[in-house]
């Protein structure tokens, strides 16, 4: 009697079990079925599978022999270099910009000894001695209106050239945020270039995906980097015209500075001076 009564006790609290299960969402009729061990084959070796209760995932206990091979591959985007250099660049600093509409320009009849004389030394080759020249002049003299009609003058001339001579503009400005620092002057003259001689695109696209922040690095390290090795790696860069590259109002620059850390006397051994 003692024994009937113990195990009637057992399955009442059994069946109570299960029902509160039920009532809190634990109910698991096929937790018994999960708890069954079983041999499974991989690889010719035999491994122990433990299907855990409350997990979908069997746990494998058992070392794996045979050739096991992990090939992991990263993948990267391939990053576009010249629409990585659009987001970067201070496009308001060009000479067509938007933001300098209408651009300075000299008045017809002035001024034109000196726009002949920079159009005259970048066309003629012969007589250029030296690929940079530094136009200089007394403040109020309108410098910038000289650069703004010598970049409108050789574009007119694109047609007759068979490419557009003015390969980028950089025009700094003190009170614009973009304009007035070093920070985005390189990559700007370098995505105009690209545009300009569309042969650098490649190269820029190695470079940028090699090391995308190359864009937040020192500027003789961009200028090494975006200009002057893309430019060297060309195999036909010698039967590619020269493009002429207009900066205007360094003095309006407020970290030039801090900025400049090039030897000034490797700049000057290279620019033909020109007092207007």
């Amino acid at each position: 009697m003692i024994e009937r009564s113990i195990q009637r006790r057992r399955s009442s609290i059994t069946q109570a079990n299960a029902v509160g299960n039920r009532e809190m969402g634990n109910y698991n009729p096929g937790a018994r079925q999960q708890q069954i061990q079983g041999n499974r084959s991989i690889g010719g070796s035999t491994v122990t599978v433990n299907n855990q209760q409350h997990s979908n995932a069997p746990i494998i206990n058992g070392v794996v022999n045979g050739n096991v091979s992990h090939n992991v591959s990263i993948y990267r985007p391939h990053l576009d270099g010249l629409q990585v250099l659009y987001q970067h660049a201070a496009t308001g600093a060009m000479h067509d910009s938007d933001e300098r509409f209408p651009p300075p320009l000299c008045h017809p009849g002035t001024r034109e000894v000196v726009v002949r004389r920079i159009i005259g030394w970048y066309l003629d080759e012969s007589r250029r001695k030296k690929p940079i020249m530094w136009v200089y002049a007394p403040a109020g003299y309108g410098k910038t209106a000289v650069a703004g009609t010598v970049s409108e003058k050789l574009e007119a001339l694109t047609v007759e050239l068979g490419f557009c001579p003015v390969g980028a503009t950089f025009f700094f400005w003190r009170t614009s945020q973009e304009r007035n620092s070093p920070a985005r002057f390189i990559i700007t003259l370098a995505y105009q270039l690209v545009r300009s001689i569309p042969e650098l695109q490649y190269p820029i696209d190695e470079v940028i995906n090699a090391d995308p922040m190359v864009l937040k690095k020192a500027l003789e390290v961009q200028l090494r980097k975006l200009i002057v090795e893309p430019l060297r790696s060309l195999s036909n860069l010698d039967d590619i015209p020269n493009r002429l590259i207009i900066v205007d109002g360094i003095d309006e620059c407020i970290n030039s500075d801090r900025e400049s850390r090039l030897e000034k006397k490797s700049a000057e051994d290279r620019e033909t001076s020109f007092g207007c």
